[in-house]
């Protein structure tokens, strides 16, 4: 199965990024390059698309904090991005040898300084 996720305005993934999720995925990086930040959210991500759309960003074993410390920064002075982005594609199987493509993405932005879902979209094949 193909999944990938993607996430934007997010802690230190400032710009779009878009990852294969594989049976077996490795994260590798030092501290503080958003090992857990990215394992956290893609949790959320499955949440949403599971039905969850209140997920709630502070559950263990990921506590991510408010909204200021979950959306992206430029610097520490400036205000946190107003929306940050998640996103899954999945192959959905259609057949003994085929498969089509959905895709879910999730727009979260800050109420009484919490993360909330304020978009929801989803499409097949591109087809909204």
């Amino acid at each position: 199965m193909n999944v990938r996720f993607g996430l934007e305005g997010v802690r230190c993934f400032s710009q779009p990024e878009n990852v294969r999720i594989a049976p077996l995925t490795i994260l590798v990086g030092e501290n503080s390059t958003g090992k857990s930040s990215f394992l956290a959210l893609f949790h959320i991500a499955n949440q949403v698309v599971g039905g969850e759309l209140d997920p709630n960003f502070n559950a263990e074993p990921f506590r991510l904090g408010a909204y200021e410390q979950i959306a992206h920064r430029s610097r520490r002075d400036e205000c946190p991005a107003a929306t940050f982005r998640l996103s899954l594609w999945t192959d959905i199987p259609m057949g003994k040898d085929s498969a089509t493509e959905a895709c879910f993405h999730f727009n979260f932005s800050a109420e009484n300084a919490q993360p909330v879902l304020s978009l929801y979209e989803s499409s097949v094949n591109n087809v909204v």
